[in-house]
């Protein structure tokens, strides 16, 4: 029978790299396992979404070993499924809400009869229905109306308290460049307070600064770059990326000067192998730099001197 399941597979498939588990805590002291607890919890999170990547539009034992169910069953609905997750993240945002708003009144009545013993920290439940949801909304979604949407539940897993994985995040921007919507993926990682999105790959900012200073904005839409944290690793070849964009700025506030003052590098941040193409992008970055001459060619030099 006909795999029907290949090109959806497809759509999601990403590099799998090494699992990180932490392991060996129990031979450590106390402090140092509190301190690793929560990096311990990010890691076999992200590994919980990496085991789940095959079985991402996976059939069901029945349906697949069944031949009499006939092909119709097989095909999978991209709009059904679609639907069917969003309605499951919404549902599930709208009832942490819920409960999260009731923990804040007990825990003012407990503060108010001086009954610090019961304020326990916060933990929403079932925050990880996201993971494969999300990863299945994101997947099936081929319009560049549907993104919109895509915003919106973004925003409610931000206001449920539902976790978005660093892969998620790097698909969700992936989704919007390849559906000619850089600015949206810019806004969305800029606004960390609406969207609340993790770290994005350094593969996946290049592809994104690459996009906008190729992209023509609207003129509801001013070109610029994203506001990345404080935290954000920022590689040589993603800097000349940055400048290049904000050289093309006609409004910029920003100086070359103050893009690489901020910029924190770090030999994390280069652990990637450049391919070709974003080769031929660092060198059209640094022509475009060179040729307007003065700070942003000087920026230049100060960049490959880092490298």
């Amino acid at each position: 029978m006909v795999n029907l399941l290949a090109p959806l597979r497809s759509v999601v498939r990403v590099q799998r790299g090494p699992t990180l588990l932490a392991r060996g805590l129990h031979a450590s002291s106390p402090a140092l396992r509190k301190g690793s607890s929560k990096a311990a919890e990010e890691d076999a999170f992200e590994a919980e979404e990496e085991q789940e990547e095959e079985d991402l539009f996976a059939e069901s034992p029945s349906s697949s070993s069944n031949p009499s169910s006939g092909s119709s069953s097989a095909k999978l609905d991209k709009a059904a499924i679609r639907a069917k997750n969003v309605s499951a993240i919404l549902n599930q945002s709208k009832l942490n809400v819920k409960a999260y708003e009731q923990w804040r009144k007990q825990t003012k009545a407990h503060a108010q009869k001086g009954e610090t013993s019961k304020t326990l920290q916060y933990k929403p439940k079932n925050n990880r229905i996201s993971v494969q949801a999300l990863r299945q909304v994101v997947a099936c979604t081929e319009e560049a109306d549907q993104l919109n949407e895509l915003k919106s539940i973004i925003r409610a897993c931000r206001a449920g308290r539902l976790q978005i994985t660093k892969k998620t995040a790097s698909e969700i921007v992936g989704r919007c460049i390849n559906l000619g919507k850089p600015q949206l993926a810019s806004e969305l990682i800029s606004n960390h307070s609406q969207y609340g999105l993790p770290a994005i790959d350094q593969p996946t900012l290049i592809k994104l600064h690459h996009a906008l200073s190729a992209s023509s904005p609207s003129s509801s839409q001013s070109l610029s770059s994203p506001k990345l944290p404080s935290t954000q690793p920022i590689s040589p070849t993603l800097s000349l990326l940055r400048l290049q964009l904000l050289q093309k700025q006609p409004n910029a506030t920003t100086t070359p000067e103050a893009e690489l003052k901020k910029a924190k590098y770090s030999p994390k941040a280069r652990s990637f192998k450049e391919s070709k193409q974003v080769q031929e992008w660092v060198e059209e970055a640094k022509k475009e730099l060179v040729a307007a001459g003065g700070a942003w060619a000087g920026a230049v030099k100060q960049v490959e001197a880092r490298v």
